[in-house]
């Protein structure tokens, strides 16, 4: 298992550059979550091994289609999260376990002409939180709608429901509060649905 080597720098909004992509099949990834992933596709694998290599940031972006194999560029949204790659994992059959974790939203401004993986001009996005006094009061909605979420499901871990309690009491922005919350509940985007392994690595992923 290979994992990071040292902490990447920090994003600044409105920030350009090339990122490897990681087109996703059928979840979305937040800024500040934290998400396993299990990878089988060549151009993929090449992509995490030059993020290794380099030590940079990956664009997860989800593409339109999940069950498209090698989608076209045109084919992936333009916004996604890059993230920092914690863990590395290769099996024996020749794919990968990944770990995962968003950093910031970034919009694909171009595809670079690399063809061994996905490769694009990404800018960082700054968050717009909107009015602050209404943008804590949603956030504390949505801390109430989850601890109620929680008292209802009995499989919800104890260290959920402790980060639940710590999301009321601790001060934090309502952006990460939200996102945080969020990435509490399943993250595919066509349906919501448990996870086809028990050990919760997400299959068919990227």
């Amino acid at each position: 298992m290979t994992s990071a080597a040292k902490p990447k720098p920090l994003l600044t909004a409105g920030e350009s550059r090339a990122y490897p992509v990681l087109p996703l099949r059928d979840i979305v990834v937040f800024p500040h979550m934290i998400v396993p992933l299990f990878v089988g596709r060549e151009k993929s694998i090449k992509a995490l091994e030059e993020v290794m290599r380099s030590d940079t940031f990956i664009l997860l972006a989800t593409q339109k289609n999940a069950s498209d194999d090698d989608p076209a560029t045109d084919s992936i949204f333009t916004v996604g999260t890059l993230a920092s790659v914690l863990q590395l994992l290769k099996l024996p059959d020749g794919t990968v376990k990944v770990l995962v974790e968003g950093a910031a939203r970034a919009r694909v401004t171009k595809y670079t002409d690399r063809e061994e993986y996905y490769e694009a001009e990404a800018v960082v996005l700054a968050d717009t939180p909107g009015e602050q006094v209404e943008a804590e009061a949603l956030s504390r909605s949505v801390i109430n709608e989850f601890e109620g979420y929680v008292k209802l499901n009995k499989k919800v871990s104890p260290e959920v429901s402790a980060s639940s309690s710590r999301s009321r009491t601790t001060p934090s922005s309502p952006i990460r509060s939200l996102r945080t919350s969020r990435s509490r509940f399943p993250t595919s985007r066509s349906s919501w649905r448990r996870p086809s392994s028990p050990s919760g690595w997400r299959r068919c992923s990227a």
